[in-house]
């Protein structure tokens, strides 16, 4: 996603949605992000986690978060092992990050 990078109003939304889906201490993911990777690298151990130590509550997760199942299962049946946590992260990030652009898109329509 490095050429496609979100504004940063658009990350910082998606860090606190992420921190809140994750339920993950308040303040880990509130410091402003210069771009996707810098984000990435914070979740990323997260993920990583709770891949090896928690994965029906990472599948869990992934559920309510509604990542593409396709893909995912891709990931789990084809992804290398040492590339599956920063898969997933990605679509974590990506379908939170698509969440915040369409509230902010709803929230510019004018009413009636």
């Amino acid at each position: 996603m490095p050429n496609d990078d979100p504004d940063k109003d658009v990350l910082k939304n998606t860090a606190q949605e992420v921190q809140l889906v994750l339920r993950l201490p308040e303040g880990q993911l509130t410091h402003e992000f210069e771009d996707y990777e810098s984000l990435k690298k914070r979740v990323l151990p997260v993920i990583r986690q709770m891949l090896d130590n928690d994965f029906n509550t990472l599948l869990n997760l992934l559920y309510r978060i509604d990542v593409n199942e396709d893909r995912l299962k891709k990931i789990l049946t084809f992804g290398s092992p040492e590339n599956i946590a920063g898969d997933i992260t990605d679509l974590i990030l990506h379908r939170e990050i698509q969440k915040v652009k369409t509230r902010q898109q709803y929230r510019k329509k004018p009413a009636g």
